[in-house]
């Protein structure tokens, strides 16, 4: 997991950097990018259901042997990350490059480090800081995911790691949900 001195380090440099792919005060569509994560999710299931029902794939003219775990993996994380953009988006946090690993820094700089994210769950969960620290491992865990079986491995074995993103996903969604709804975001 990221060490506090470490995001600190990273953001001060993406913030300062000549591209600058973090903006701070910038305007973000929170809205747009909430309903981006949850259409993510829906194809992430979708794509699943496709891959282990045999009818839906005879209805789609496709193989028994067709399957779309690694974009069941892809689309999983793609969830998280809009979810954690349109997060950010509650402080104004825009990321304009570098876009997955200034988002993973931001969100761990302004959510996790300084326990924000800790402090917006105490209400809802009596579990709160160790439910921001999973949120932050299961953001890591589906990037790297994502890059692993997205460019490197086949999908039809793939099917345990995307049940698993699936249920990272909506773990994530429905913490990040609750946030969103209470800054009346969403």
């Amino acid at each position: 997991m990221l060490q506090a001195k470490q995001v600190e380090e990273e953001y001060n440099k993406l913030l300062s950097a000549k591209d600058r792919p973090i903006r701070e005060k910038a305007p973000v569509q929170s809205h747009l990018k909430w309903q981006k994560a949850v259409n993510d999710l829906a194809l992430s299931q979708g794509l699943l259901k496709i891959s282990t029902n045999e009818k839906i794939k005879d209805a789609l003219g496709y193989s028994k042997e067709t399957t779309f775990f690694d974009w069941v993996i892809v689309s999983s994380y793609y969830s998280i990350f809009h979810a954690a953009q349109a997060l950010l988006g509650v402080k104004q946090i825009k990321i304009t490059g570098r876009l997955h690993h200034a988002t993973l820094i931001s969100f761990a700089k302004h959510y996790i480090i300084n326990n924000e994210l800790a402090e917006e769950l105490f209400l809802i969960y009596e579990d709160a800081e160790k439910k921001a620290n999973k949120l932050l491992e299961i953001i890591e865990e589906e990037k790297q995911k994502r890059g692993l079986f997205q460019y490197h491995r086949l999908s039809k074995d793939n099917l345990g790691p995307a049940q698993e993103s699936v249920e990272n996903a909506k773990t994530f969604l429905e913490t990040i949900q609750k946030v969103l709804s209470k800054n009346k975001v969403i």
